[in-house]
């Protein structure tokens, strides 16, 4: 997710360049997102401004609490860890051949909290809010014509990218170039 990569980003920032790369979990998004009715989207996409909302009210872990699996999961604490249901963070036994549940739900772990976020529109107001604060998430209207027949069977109209920095264009215009965000191309 665009999303969760462009505050992972702006925390490693934060932590200056010899601090570790952050890395916050995507999975724990959609499956609790979902779960607590936060909107935030699924495998076949979703809403940057709801994932926002997701890390001010209960926080983002980090990846290693709950790796990405491209699947859909629920986020039940109070059930076992299974195959589709993952708390926010939990930890897993190497497997052995006893048939029992090596996984168990982390009760104490860190999580990022978004203070503030708001809606950045128009090409002056991203290129300010990325020299000020770093990068941002985008939703990007993609048409036909940039997406593939496969791919739009796929996806929604509207695939999110995180802005990485800026480059130009064939006729010499200023862009952005956008990292990859799940599997879309455009």
């Amino acid at each position: 997710m665009g999303s969760t990569s462009a505050l992972a980003d702006r925390l490693s920032i934060a932590h200056g360049p010899s601090a570790r790369r952050f890395h916050l979990s995507v999975q724990s998004v959609l499956g609790c997102g979902h779960q607590r009715r936060a909107s935030v989207g699924n495998c076949d996409g979703g809403d940057d401004a709801a994932v926002y909302r997701y890390a001010a009210r209960f926080g983002i872990p980090s990846e290693s609490c709950s790796n990405y699996m491209a699947v859909d999961t629920t986020c039940f604490d109070d059930s076992p860890v299974t195959n589709r249901n993952k708390p926010e963070c939990y930890t897993c036994k190497p497997r052995d051949n006893s048939g029992i549940n090596r996984c168990n739900r982390v009760l104490k772990h860190k999580k990022l909290f978004v203070e503030s976020f708001g809606v950045c529109s128009g090409y002056d107001a991203m290129k300010r809010e990325i020299h000020t604060r770093g990068p941002i998430s985008c939703s990007i209207d993609a048409t036909d014509d940039q997406v593939s027949r496969r791919e739009r069977e796929r996806e929604k109209d509207a695939s999110e990218r995180e802005e990485k920095g800026r480059g130009t264009c064939e006729r010499g215009s200023l862009a952005y170039a956008l990292s990859e965000s799940l599997t879309t191309y455009i």
